[in-house]
């Protein structure tokens, strides 16, 4: 898919990902979706991160009083 893109201050990319819906009200509605152009290079680096420093048994298992699953 093509989409048209423009650059913001942050250094994301914001792709318009369907035409505008013009409202009576004159305002213009429109779906974006961010992304970062470095989120490979960052997932990369996450890969290599915990393959280096594997996650422990009891890491994160203080916040598990915390978590709520809802089924």
């Amino acid at each position: 898919m093509i989409v048209e893109a423009f650059k913001v201050d942050n250094g994301l990319f914001i792709p318009l990902t369907e035409e505008p819906e013009i409202r009576a009200d004159n305002k213009v509605l429109i779906k974006i979706e961010f992304v970062d152009p470095h989120i490979e290079e960052s997932e990369k680096k996450h890969k290599e991160g915990y393959l280096r420093h594997p996650v422990q048994p009891e890491e994160f298992s203080d916040w598990e009083n915390e978590q709520v699953w809802c089924d």
